[in-house]
């Protein structure tokens, strides 16, 4: 428990739970409404779905920029226990 006394830990826990959070969570597709050409010069309004193309590399790197601050976070304290023994 002396780890969440630490504000460095608690970054660390706060970016691997985004970034795990974010892995399962999809962005929602986006659409656009736009005038559609119906060829004789009249416009039909039209509902057109676009497709997201989405990457998972911003929340690996968020899981992984949080493990590495928790690391930090834990050497830290262990050698400050160390230093005043």
């Amino acid at each position: 428990m002396r780890y969440f006394k630490s504000w460095l830990f608690r970054i660390g826990l706060v970016l691997t739970a985004v970034g795990v959070a974010a892995c399962f969570v999809k962005p929602l597709e986006l659409s656009e409404v736009r005038w559609a050409s119906s060829g004789g010069g009249t416009g039909d309004l039209g509902f057109f779905a676009e497709s997201v193309d989405y990457s998972y590399t911003i929340p690996i790197v968020l899981t992984l920029g949080g493990l590495v601050v928790m690391a930090v976070a834990v050497a830290k304290i262990r050698l400050k226990a160390r230093s005043s023994n």
